[in-house]
């Protein structure tokens, strides 16, 4: 796979994941939303349905033929950067929603109240 295809395709990945972690961190809204809004919940879905403990079992016994056609149907690369996408929002955005907590206690809880009444 070329580097500029590559980037084409799992850049949006990585941000769609940022998004999905920013949003999971807020109380009241809902990463899985998130997916839905930006397109990917479908591929998420299923790449999601092909998680199987039979990877293990292909693992174990070395067979790296089946190991690799199971990951592939998996969507692994998709998982993966949407994964880090998740973790590193994570990271980098629960400090500044604490800080948000801690200095503006009542704008931030009222943010917080509208999005919870905007998504129901």
């Amino acid at each position: 796979m070329q580097i500029r295809t590559f980037l084409a395709e799992y850049l949006p990945v990585f941000g769609k994941g940022l998004l999905m972690g920013i949003c999971d961190i807020i109380p009241g809204v809902s990463g899985g939303t998130v997916a839905f809004i930006t397109g990917i919940y479908g591929r998420l879905i299923a790449a999601v349905a092909h998680i199987s403990p039979i990877i293990i079992r292909d693992l174990i016994r070395w067979d790296l033929t089946s190991l690799k056609s199971r990951l592939l149907e998996m969507d692994i690369l998709f998982l993966v950067i949407l994964s880090a996408g998740i973790g590193l929002a994570f990271l980098l955005i629960s400090r500044v929603m604490l800080w948000l907590l801690h200095e503006f206690p009542v704008q931030t809880n009222g943010f917080f109240f509208g999005l919870i009444l905007a998504s129901s």
